[in-house]
């Protein structure tokens, strides 16, 4: 089908009063109002495919991204492809809170005063309660360099934090985790992406109670991650040395770290990923615990893992026609055989 156009049409979450469909030479482009669109069957946030140009206008009341989790009063228009040249989306998220989205001339930039309402909308998290997120970027080339703060919000129940929290034996900090939850004040994260990697460098989060760093890579594309830091409790208290000249810089190593701090790892498929902490670092002052982290490493060079993941990903497909071939035809091997005396 090249083209198609309905004037109403309902189906599953699907209740729209008009719908166009058409190919063009540059892809797909779609159009559609109404009072709801499921866009669910065609998200994969962990499996990204390779997919054509296409080019969308939507506008209406619900916006379905899976069970319980919608936006509201939307009005979305992008053209993409393996990137966004241009997009712009209008939304509100629950009763109040709202969602603005913008690519434009190369530059990107979202917010929105409910950051966890929108992560759990996303699929990406459900963590987080609260706070305000402003998300900024430049694209260069096929890569998208830009950072994200996140203010005053609270982390209850994650994970991987529960994890590092019970290796390093920090248990008041895991009963407000698993209770009320950790509140921090910000977070900044610097970051490249590329064709789903995502490249962190020098992330910091903090609160009164813990502060946290990362640096590292999240492979959406093969459901992997590879993280380090350094966990900071007391983060407040903590740093306070830090403002002494000379002697706050020796003992903590440098803005966002602390006298007592202890070094992470975390490696692995996203669902199950090893935890390690040093506790050798727990308490090494700042300009000796770089020197002994056993997890240190040179910082990820994004291009290079987007072609080492890109010939693996050929290799794979290449070894899978040939499978495929010799199972067509079941005379090959025979033939290989031959060839070979």
């Amino acid at each position: 089908i090249s083209s198609a156009t309905f004037d109403q049409l309902r189906f599953g979450n699907n209740d729209l009063t008009s719908l166009t469909y058409r190919e063009t030479p540059a892809g797909i482009a779609l159009s559609a109002t109404g009072n709801s669109f499921d866009v669910s069957p065609y998200i994969d946030s962990k499996k990204p495919k390779k997919q054509r140009d296409y080019t969308l206008n939507l506008k209406v009341n619900r916006l379905v991204f899976g069970d319980k989790r919608e936006m509201h009063e939307v009005t979305l228009q992008a053209d993409c492809g393996s990137i966004c040249h241009s997009a712009m989306i209008n939304a509100r998220l629950g009763e109040k809170n709202s969602f603005n989205y913008v690519i434009k001339e190369g530059k990107l930039n979202a917010t929105s005063n409910d950051a966890g309402d929108l992560m759990h909308v996303l699929g990406i998290l459900d963590s987080i309660e609260g706070g305000k997120m402003n998300l900024t970027g430049s694209y260069n080339g096929d890569k998208i360099e830009g950072a994200m703060v996140m203010q005053d919000y609270t982390l209850k129940k994650a994970p991987l934090l529960t994890r590092i929290l019970t290796i390093a034996s920090l248990t008041g900090f895991l009963d407000t985790l698993t209770g009320n939850g950790i509140a921090f004040s910000k977070l900044y994260a610097p970051f490249t992406w590329r064709d789903g990697l995502i490249v962190l460098k020098e992330a910091k989060a903090h609160g009164s109670a813990l502060g946290l760093t990362a640096d590292g890579t999240i492979d959406t594309g093969n459901s992997t991650l590879d993280l380090n830091g350094a966990l900071v409790p007391s983060y407040t208290m903590n740093s306070m040395l830090g403002n002494v000249p000379v002697i706050g810089d020796l003992l903590m190593g440098g803005k966002g770290k602390g006298i007592l701090a202890m070094n992470y790892s975390i490696k692995g498929n996203m669902d199950n990923p090893s935890v390690s902490v040093n506790p050798l670092s727990v308490l090494t002052p700042g300009f000796l615990r770089d020197i002994f982290n056993i997890f240190d490493q040179p910082p990820p060079d994004i291009d290079k893992i987007a072609a080492d993941r890109k010939k693996a990903e050929e290799e794979k497909e290449k070894a899978q026609k040939e499978k495929e071939k010799k199972q067509r035809d079941p005379s090959l091997p025979a033939i290989d055989l031959l060839k070979t005396q």
